[in-house]
């Protein structure tokens, strides 16, 4: 492209459906999140909103009785400022937000895309839903489909393509400590591994909250039984979740309707497991807009932006199946499994590592 030449979106409209970022925190990574949002010149901000005193607390794994028995120390990359840190969802997205009305994009609330044609000339039309205004149509050049883990936009394209549980149940909330959180909690956050084929993740939330997650593996996911006791639950339940683990493959564009970009969860939904959902999400969008920005068309772009996003994504879900196996061993697996992690750190010692 010469700079004659104009670009191929100009004059173009390109909709991008979805903008939730949902669930209690999230944590930034060096290699993902955390570099993102410096080359946005947003790391600042998140900086101000995240949780105080996360950008250099280790990950640890611990036994059932807390002992520690590895700890992964928390390292700047390059020249940023941090090597990871959590966020509210919400205070990140409402960052996000407010950098794109200062953009001036519109941002049109409380609507859904329930699905997408393509058009003779080559645009696309989107059915679009409100509650100010009946279901409509909208025409663009260009949908980017980031609505999340269930999207609509997928189930209507790719109706086939949906959520497979990944063989564990979370059942999570929030524990607020009025004096102040507990040691090993107060500068650390991570797995613990009980050995009996459960565990607990535990992360610093905000001021004297911690968010925790307690595992179990299971064949299939677990059903709520009711009955009369469950009254007694009512009041915990309020700040608790229980989440089966589901996640799904990534997948290509290349049957997919063109025009159409599938990007973070909506593409390649992970599990809590993963830990690096809203990592994938930013990379994705990130890699995407600079693909789109070089290229000379939407599809070589999309092409592009395939060989990037399908691999990492991949990734992820593989370490996260990982992850699920390793948090619930039990018996002499997690025994041959302690002994391993516990070698490794000792050659680390050794190496002076």
């Amino acid at each position: 492209m010469t700079a004659e030449e104009a670009h191929f979106l100009e004059k173009k409209s390109i909709i991008v459906a979805g903008a939730g970022i949902a669930d209690y925190s999230l944590g930034m990574e060096q290699d993902g999140g955390v570099q993102i949002l410096e080359n946005l010149s947003l790391l600042h901000r998140v900086i101000e909103k995240a949780t105080p005193g996360t950008d250099s607390m280790p990950f640890k794994i611990w036994d059932k009785n807390w002992s520690e028995l590895i700890a992964v120390p928390a390292k700047p990359y390059g020249d940023l400022p941090m090597a990871r840190l959590r966020i509210p969802r919400a205070s990140l997205r409402n960052i996000m937000i407010e950098e794109a009305e200062n953009l001036r994009i519109s941002i049109l609330w409380e609507s859904q895309c329930l699905g997408v044609k393509l058009l003779d000339d080559g645009r696309l039309s989107i059915t679009v839903s409100s509650p100010k205004k009946s279901e409509h149509l909208i025409d663009c050049d260009l949908l980017i489909a980031a609505d999340g883990a269930h999207s609509k936009i997928r189930a209507s394209l790719r109706p086939d393509d949906e959520l497979l549980y990944a063989g564990a149940t979370q059942i999570g909330g929030l524990a607020v400590f009025p004096q102040g959180i507990p040691n090993p909690l107060a500068d650390s956050w991570g797995i613990m591994a009980s050995g009996y084929g459960n565990s607990c993740f535990v992360s610093p939330f905000e001021d004297k909250t911690v968010i925790w997650a307690f595992s179990k593996a299971e064949e299939m996911p677990a059903q709520a039984t009711g009955g009369d006791g469950r009254a007694l639950l009512d009041e915990a339940l309020s700040t608790a979740f229980v989440i089966p683990a589901r996640d799904k493959k990534p997948f290509n564009h290349e049957n997919v309707l063109p025009g159409v970009v599938f990007i973070g969860d909506s593409n390649h939904a992970v599990s809590p497991f993963a830990g690096n959902g809203a990592n994938m999400a930013l990379a994705d969008g990130w890699d995407l807009a600079g693909f789109l920005s070089t290229s000379d068309s939407i599809g070589n772009a999309v092409a592009a932006y395939d060989k990037v996003s399908v691999p990492r994504a991949q990734k992820t879900l593989n370490s996260s199946h990982w992850r699920i196996s390793i948090a619930n061993l039990k018996g002499i697996a997690f025994a041959i499994f302690r002994c391993i992690i516990q070698a490794g750190g000792l050659l680390k010692w050794i190496a002076g590592r």
